[in-house]
């Protein structure tokens, strides 16, 4: 029972301890973020995107500023 106290204590106590060394780092870190004009989503900057055979792609919505969600239902939508 002794031993099993010690254990505890040397866990709880002095393990913290020996974990906290010195362990500084210095370190810095150069980034870059492109951030590219926006452009308009005319018919002919659509008809440049280049999509893989087989998909499509369709305007979704219009009008909207800055749109944090868009809900997607419709009155004859069933709901869970």
């Amino acid at each position: 029972m002794q031993r099993f106290f010690y254990l505890i204590l040397f866990f709880v106590l002095i393990h913290p301890a020996l974990s906290q060394q010195d362990t500084t780092i210095t370190a810095s870190v150069n980034g870059h973020i492109f951030k590219p004009a926006k452009e308009e989503a005319s018919q002919a900057n659509v008809a440049q995107l280049k999509l893989p055979q087989g998909f499509t792609i369709a305007k979704f919505a219009e009008g909207l500023k800055k749109p944090r969600t868009v809900p997607c239902w419709s009155p004859t939508t069933p709901t869970a």
